[in-house]
């Protein structure tokens, strides 16, 4: 982005001062690349006081506890990555309440500190209503299912380990087999992320490139 920025802001207009004649002349698209560069280069306090104002606007937004819930069920909602989201959560919530539960901590307590350190604004606003009727005499399993964005597998293994009486041992097993399966994911994430960003920034830098020297190689031709 940096580089676009740089080459659409000095170097596109300092190319300019290269081309004999006007600027009407010009192919199509060294044209339309001449009226971003001029866009830019105009309106650049505004874009940079935009950019700031955007910037702040996202800070306030991160202080405000319903924007972040919103931000966090959309990012939930994302294909893939937010599949992983929701795993790290998972994962979270599990292996501090398997501590708690281990340390002999009340129920209610360990379902409690494990929602607010989940590390997820909107399921941890979720496990704080499954917490509530967990209070209130319900069953941890059927409190999680009826809350919308948690983990099935989560539930699955909850309602074994209260049947069976065994609540830790079975998210310990949850916390296990999502720590095999999240450096998977991220690994498998980050191998088609990096080569998708390299071909599409060298794609938009190719274009300017050549929309930028086309006009010298046509002048080149018809000499």
């Amino acid at each position: 982005l940096s580089l676009v920025v740089i080459l659409i802001s000095f170097l596109i207009p300092r190319l300019v001062t290269l081309y004999p004649g006007g600027t009407d002349d010009l192919p199509r698209e060294t044209r339309a690349l001449l009226a971003v560069s001029d866009a830019v280069v105009g309106n650049l306090p505004w874009i940079l006081t935009g950019v700031l104002l955007l910037g702040l606007g996202v800070f306030a937004a991160a202080r405000s506890t319903r924007a972040r819930i919103a931000v966090s069920r959309a990012t939930l909602r994302l294909p893939r990555l937010g599949e992983l989201l929701r795993m790290l959560a998972t994962s979270r919530f599990a292996k501090t309440a398997t501590l708690l539960h281990d340390a002999g901590c009340d129920i209610v307590e360990s379902l409690t500190m494990a929602g607010e350190s989940c590390g997820n604004s909107y399921l941890a606003l979720a496990f704080s209503r499954a917490t509530d009727q967990v209070r209130r005499g319900a069953t941890i399993a059927g409190a999680l299912e009826q809350q919308p964005g948690i983990d099935p597998f989560l539930v699955q293994l909850v309602g074994v380990g209260e049947s069976s009486g065994d609540l830790g041992g079975c998210l310990r097993n949850l916390t296990r087999a999502y720590d095999r399966d999240i450096p998977r994911t991220v690994k498998w994430a980050l191998s088609l992320i990096e080569p998708a960003v390299v071909l599409i920034g060298g794609v938009v830098v190719l274009g300017i490139l050549l929309a930028a020297l086309l006009p010298i190689v046509s002048l080149y031709e018809t000499l």
